[in-house]
């Protein structure tokens, strides 16, 4: 009876090679959602995960967000948007320099200008389903993002003065306990319904001593910035 040879060490190596590769292929992990730090990826699996679970985290302490830090294609034109489907906002968190707001955002846009790397802005909206509700939104947003109670006040006058059944218009800039910078613009439909648009600006001009000064003593952005 012959004896079978046996086998030498580098046919060995290239079948466990063979069967590692076919082991890797057929049990490939789902696509991630975040990125190292906790931070919501801005690609598709990353927006339908943020969608289905109603939470994101976008990370801003650096006062940057990048295409490499949202798992975006450098090449690509990019605007990603989340926006659930049920009604139930997105429990958004944002990390500034100096702590986290969390915001209930029905809507939630990043904006990249062109092939920049770095986004211009980051956008949401928040949805009241009464007037009483808004205003109430509007004076809290006064400690949770340094809106100056003067421009809540003057947004409730344009709201019950207007003569349209519809009206839009700026309510003011601020600097957030934060450490960010933002703006919001109220919407009332042509139903009465209220909405807010909120932008939190991610232009570096908008962080010099000089300008934050502005925002803080005007409640507008300066000059050139938004």
């Amino acid at each position: 009876m012959r004896r079978r040879s046996p086998r030498s060490p580098l046919a060995v190596g290239l079948l466990l090679a063979a069967l590692l590769a076919l082991l890797a292929a057929g049990c490939g992990g789902p696509e991630p959602v975040t990125d190292d730090r906790g931070g919501t990826l801005l690609t598709e699996a990353g927006i339908a995960h943020a969608e289905r679970t109603h939470a994101a985290r976008l990370d801003l302490s650096r006062l940057r967000l990048t295409r490499e830090q949202t798992g975006l294609d450098p090449d690509l034109p990019a605007r990603p948007r989340a926006r659930t489907t049920d009604g139930r906002p997105v429990r958004l968190a944002l990390v500034g320099p100096d702590g986290t707001t969390t915001v209930p955002a029905t809507g939630l846009e990043v904006s990249f200008v062109g092939e920049a790397d770095r986004a211009a802005a980051v956008r949401w909206t928040e949805r009241s389903p009464t007037r009483a509700a808004a205003t109430a939104a509007l004076l809290a947003a006064v400690r949770t993002w340094g809106l100056r109670r003067e421009d809540v006040g003057g947004w409730s006058e344009t709201v019950v003065n207007s003569r349209d059944a519809s009206a839009r218009q700026l309510i003011g800039a601020a600097v957030s306990p934060s450490g960010l910078v933002v703006e919001v613009t109220g919407v009332v439909s042509s139903t009465g319904r209220q909405t807010h648009e909120w932008t939190v600006v991610l232009d570096p001009d908008a962080y010099r001593p000089a300008a934050l000064d502005v925002v803080r003593r005007t409640g507008r952005l300066p000059t050139g910035l938004g």
